[in-house]
């Protein structure tokens, strides 16, 4: 700004400089090009975020449809509004009355000149906006993420090197010893489910799954899945059913593909025809895989690895993952819950226990024992949200009130000869109030199309933090979009009030 200040002074003699306040102003016709730009713009970001699934893509499309939406308001508010006002104009029956004659033909100079100010003015709102409604969210539906990160109290998993450690035999052992080790709790667990599971991650194309990702950039990665091989066995114990698959068949479990038939293929090597797509896969446990990741269901899981890890695993780099999974209720308090926690981690992280129960570790989470941690976590994002927007608000309020000074001195003279010629004080002031409330209320407006637009992505970010409450969200954004509207018009009244006495001439002595 100081250089550009320079440029503009060297370009100028300084008569010109002196007399510039008497030149009159150019009416402003507005840039249809800028003006569509950015109508554009703002559309194609709205539809990225209303169209998004995926919630890994949120990452990368998240700053993308923020640029967007900032280069987009800018052109709207610089060139779109002059534009619509222009139009207004051409609008007899509407511009021809004494009571929008002055305002509209104010608020075309007003927007000329303002356009990038009322633009700064709806994008720091937004920001405040945004913070505000996503980190209350997250403090006050801290205890839903937590049961939906931990949909039982203890979760135990067990990895293994060899798949011949996952027969029903050994599993039964090594569950008979986590038993054991709670009897010494006087624990009884309760709410149980476990499954075997091998998982591996690629990308997937339609119905294939390339587990080699060293080709694919930054956006293709968004594919990413991470596939779970289950049992059959298992599945139907878990589920309650009797299911029957042959060889060649599988169940697949997905959020966001639909396969009702066809096959699915593993690098194009292993294929398997799928026979049905199941709606879900352990019921009453929230919904641990929130993501974009796969399940499916095979006959013979031992046969199934075989088959898959040449194909998956072909430079033996140990891209397939083998576990048991373990979770249950203690049905005690938080502080027992802990204190269960401790013993089983000193229990079976112990190298001897490993090596009589023959496996490579095993990894063991509570929800009482990182409670405090996830508290900590979203107590902090929730100060540092407050933080931001108590600066982003100063920054609006900075703006705006520099805003209303700056035009009150630069329209008085305009004022001064409508007063010359007749017009009263309270029709000025009438048009004064139509001017401010049309500028100011517009990037509020503007402002709140933002959040309603960008609710689904938003959301997308909440269920990456294990927060899967829509409800509360809206409730939080809504609430918060009221009360910052009540403050934004109190702002409004101050300073209009500042601006008023600034045209109607009660600062001219000061």
């Amino acid at each position: 700004m100081f250089l550009n200040s320079i440029f503009q002074i060297h370009l100028s003699d300084t008569i010109s400089l002196l007399k510039s306040e008497n030149i009159g102003e150019k009416p402003p016709k507005g840039n249809w090009f800028i003006g569509i730009l950015g109508i554009l713009f703002l559309a194609a970001a709205y539809y990225i975020s209303a169209n998004i699934e995926n919630p890994l893509y949120v990452l990368i499309t998240f700053l993308i449809a923020v640029i967007m939406v900032i280069i987009g308001t800018y052109c709207v508010m610089i060139s779109g509004s002059v534009l619509f006002f222009r139009i207004l104009q051409r609008n007899k029956n509407y511009y021809y009355k004494p009571n929008h004659f002055v305002s509209v033909s104010s608020l075309v100079y007003r927007m000329n000149r303002n356009g990038a100010g009322l633009a700064s003015i709806c994008i720091l709102i937004t920001f405040v906006l945004v913070i505000i409604s996503f980190t209350t969210c997250l403090y006050i539906g801290e205890e839903s993420a937590i049961k939906l990160r931990y949909p039982r109290d203890i979760e135990l998993e067990f990895n293994f090197e060899n798949m011949l450690d996952l027969s029903n035999k050994h599993i039964e052992t090594i569950k008979n010893g986590v038993i054991s080790e709670l009897e010494k709790s006087c624990v009884e667990p309760e709410h149980e489910y476990d499954y075997r599971v091998s998982m591996f991650s690629g990308i997937l194309n339609g119905n294939t799954v390339e587990t080699d990702i060293s080709d694919y950039g930054l956006i293709e990665t968004s594919k990413m899945r991470l596939i779970y091989i289950v049992p059959l066995e298992d599945y139907n114990r878990l589920a309650g059913n009797d299911e029957i698959l042959s060889d060649d068949e599988i169940f697949i479990y997905s959020k966001d593909e639909k396969y009702n038939s066809g096959t699915i293929s593993f690098n194009n090597v292993c294929k398997f025809n799928i026979k049905k797509q199941i709606d879900e896969f352990i019921p009453d446990t929230g919904d641990k895989m929130m993501f974009s990741n796969m399940m499916i269901i095979v006959p013979d899981f031992k046969k199934t690895i075989e088959k898959l890890m040449p194909v998956v695993d072909s430079d033996g780099k140990g891209l397939i993952q083998t576990k048991w999974l373990f979770y249950f209720d203690t049905g005690t308090d938080s502080a027992h819950q802990i204190s269960i926690y401790h013993n089983l981690y000193n229990a079976f992280t112990d190298s001897s226990v490993k090596k009589q129960l023959v496996y490579n570790t095993c990894y063991i989470d509570s929800r009482e024992n990182d409670r405090e941690d996830f508290y900590g976590l979203f107590g902090s994002i929730f100060y540092i949200g407050i933080i931001m927007s108590i600066v982003f608000i100063f920054a609006a309020v900075i703006v705006i009130y520099n805003k209303q000074i700056s035009e009150g001195y630069e329209d008085r003279a305009g004022f001064e000869i409508m007063k010359k010629i007749g017009m009263t004080d309270r029709e000025i002031k009438r048009s004064i109030n139509s001017q401010l409330l049309t500028v100011f209320l517009f990037p509020l407006f503007l402002s709140a199309l933002h959040i309603a637009f960008a609710f689904p992505i938003i959301q997308k970010l909440l269920l990456m933090a294990h927060l899967n409450n829509t409800i509360l969200f809206a409730g939080t954004t809504v609430i918060t979009i009221l009360i910052f509207s009540v403050f934004y018009i109190i702002i409004y009244g101050l300073t209009s009030n500042t601006y008023y006495n600034i045209v109607s001439g009660d600062n001219k002595e000061r």
